[in-house]
């Protein structure tokens, strides 16, 4: 089913916490995904807007260095921004300590890549152990559980050999660079056992040849806080962070008031046109067409809609069973 963002009705709740900032107060968490930089950069030139804010969290100077802010969500933006001269940002303020507001899950990750080359990698990589899934049943639920890959050949479990925090995220980079020119993210029923995520694919997901799909086990905000401490970013479509308290959409913040020529002053005014407008709700489970394509959204991550064309098409991922 699709519908406009203009036939729901507006949210009740608190208004999210809208503010345009500099861009060099905030500490990117990820790097950028190379399979979607370009076309985003594109994309954003020719609109001449910054669709939906940039999502972050407030943090102390002493964990991220002299940065005020940690980024959540947007990392892909905050790169282009950059790269067409842009010196500020819009974005929308979480606090990340506060569970009932955010919630840190995963990506699955959906690639085209040879299947047997790509195991044969991941077995050469140090400190790791790939072992082959006879039944999804057969999956370890532990701290040194990496990732799931799911292929024609079969499921396997990606293990550390050594456990720690700085060596499970150099192991995801090195996984990850194998396919970093080709990912797609998906949402899955995830804490992310092989056989939660087996009942949910649709029939044939695996039956191409080239197909790859990894799920993630999730990263506890503690720790994702001590990467941000130590200025370690994660592989890019990794961590997801779902918005309890709804999702700032299609805010649409022309890039004229975010480049180096800009006042403050232009853009706290316009900004305030804004927050003046109440965003309409649209519950989830959604999914928004964006720059690159549609983009799925938590039935328990409501968006907060400010632009009527923002179209929202209520369906299941084709990765999924309805």
């Amino acid at each position: 089913m699709s519908a406009s963002a203009s036939s729901r009705p507006a949210p009740l709740g608190p208004v999210p916490d809208l503010r345009v900032v500099p861009l060099d107060t905030i500490w990117v968490h990820e790097n950028p995904d190379p399979s979607r930089f370009l076309a985003l950069l594109d994309a954003m030139g020719q609109q001449g807007v910054l669709e939906n804010p940039v999502v972050v969290s407030a943090v102390t100077a002493a964990a991220v260095g002299h940065h005020r802010f940690v980024h959540l969500d947007g990392a892909n933006r905050v790169a282009a921004l950059r790269a067409l001269g842009c010196t500020h940002v819009a974005v929308q303020i979480v606090d990340l300590h506060q569970s009932q507001q955010v919630r840190l899950s995963t990506w699955a990750h959906r690639t085209w890549v040879d299947p047997v080359d790509f195991l044969g990698y991941l077995q050469r990589l140090p400190e790791v152990d790939l072992q082959p899934l006879c039944r999804e049943e057969e999956a370890t639920e532990d701290d040194a559980t990496a990732a799931f890959i799911f292929c024609k050949q079969g499921t396997y479990q990606l293990s550390l050999r050594r456990p720690t925090l700085v060596n499970r995220i150099a192991t995801l980079q090195a996984v990850v660079t194998f396919y970093r020119r080709h990912i797609e993210r998906y949402k899955l029923p995830l804490w992310p056992e092989p056989q939660v995520v087996a009942r949910h694919l649709a029939p044939g997901t695996l039956d191409e040849p080239h197909y790859v799909l990894l799920t993630f086990v999730p990263l506890p905000a503690e720790d994702f806080l001590e990467l941000a401490s130590r200025g370690v970013p994660v592989p890019p479509g990794v961590t997801r962070f779902v918005l309890h308290g709804g999702r700032a959409m299609g805010l649409n913040t022309p890039l004229s008031i975010l480049g180096p020529g800009a006042c403050a002053t232009s853009a706290n005014t316009w900004l305030a046109t804004r927050r003046a407008v109440q965003p309409v709700i649209v519950p989830g489970p959604c999914r928004v067409r964006e720059y690159l394509g549609w983009r799925e959204y938590d039935d328990d991550e409501p968006l907060l809609v400010y632009h009527d064309n923002h179209l929202v098409l209520q369906e299941p991922s084709f990765l999924l069973t309805v």
